[in-house]
């Protein structure tokens, strides 16, 4: 039984993947990796990128290079439309429309934005995507348009508006989605520490309105974690002092998003605060693609080798795709 587990082993390592197909399967969303596996011999995973491409030519306003890219579609899967993998569509397709919508937003080129928005979708994809980025002109031609068409119900589904608003740091924005139902006014601190939004944060500590709604809430200490944990994944020491003067003391979690984001600072003082979660820090900071924290937390021991390698797939990390793979590759040669 020895001698069989070790000839497995030993055929097991001679076919693990290697590096580079590891890299190429993260240029993709987990839904196509069927239809990768059926087309990666003819290099077609290489237009996977395209969205990423796309994106950055519209948000430099670029129409010749989005028109050149555009012609590179010819491969795109779109299984909301085609309902499985072996039908492809060779029209352009919504999520890269999306991508042009996003980065036509964020840079503010409004003819780009006017003639690719065809349908509702894409036109909520603005109104937030101008909201995150405080782009008040889009923001209201496509709230107005859409006020105009009945297509608004005032609720709590408008905090997403919230979000979005609180981290493009205008006020007037957060008073819109306010006056519209949303009442998740936490989330939206959350969102406007991590942007290092100070006066943001301070207006919305003003008119937290849920205070009045609960007994008790106006003092609970709770409340304040959720700031701490925006601080925390964008590295902002002086809303991580407020939100801990008012009594944020959840150490794990912000833990959880100082590694996320990178902050080397932050996560040495919560590992003052007693926190020891190496595995839980290393999988958030392969998600975010931090190599040293990363290597910081491999030196404390943490050993979820496997479950960080697949975070650094789906997020196309190629350096630590690498770095994991040669650690089980080592592993396993140490155990045969």
């Amino acid at each position: 039984m020895e001698i069989l587990s070790k000839d497995l082993l030993k055929l097991f390592l001679t076919f693990l993947p290697s590096p580079i197909d590891k890299i190429r399967l993260s240029r993709c969303n987990k839904r196509y990796h069927q239809y990768l596996h059926q087309h990666i011999e003819v290099g077609k995973w290489k237009y996977y990128n395209l969205k990423k491409r796309l994106y950055e030519a519209a948000k430099i306003g670029d129409m010749n290079l989005i028109n050149y890219l555009k012609n590179k579609c010819e491969v795109c899967v779109d299984p909301d439309r085609c309902g499985n993998f072996d039908n492809m569509r060779t029209s352009f397709c919504d999520v890269h429309q999306c991508a042009i919508i996003k980065g036509a937003t964020k840079g503010g080129h409004k003819s780009i934005v006017v003639d690719f928005v065809k349908t509702i979708k894409h036109e909520s994809l603005v109104f937030v995507t101008a909201a995150r980025y405080a782009n008040k002109e889009l923001f209201n031609l496509y709230f107005l348009k859409r006020e105009h068409d009945g297509l608004y119900m005032p609720g709590t589904g408008f905090n997403v508006y919230l979000y979005n608003a609180a981290k493009g740091g205008d006020k007037s924005m957060v008073d819109v989605a306010l006056s519209f139902g949303a009442i998740d006014v936490l989330g939206a601190m959350e969102e406007a520490a991590s942007k290092g939004h100070k006066d943001m944060v301070k207006y919305l500590i003003e008119i937290d309105k849920e205070a009045s709604k609960h007994p008790g809430y106006e003092g609970a200490s709770w409340k304040w974690n959720w700031g701490l944990y925006g601080a925390a994944r964008g590295g902002y020491r002086d809303l991580a002092k407020l939100f801990i003067s008012k009594g944020a003391d959840n150490w794990t979690c912000a833990f959880t998003h100082a590694a996320r984001g990178g902050h080397q600072e932050f996560v040495d003082f919560f590992i003052l605060k007693g926190v020891c979660a190496w595995n839980t820090g290393l999988i958030n900071a392969t998600k975010g693609g931090h190599r040293k924290l990363v290597d910081f937390f491999l030196s404390k021991g943490a050993n979820h080798i496997g479950l960080a390698l697949k975070e650094a797939n789906k997020k196309g990390h190629e350096d630590l795709i690498i770095l994991f793979h040669n650690i089980i590759k080592k592993s396993m040669k140490d155990f045969i």
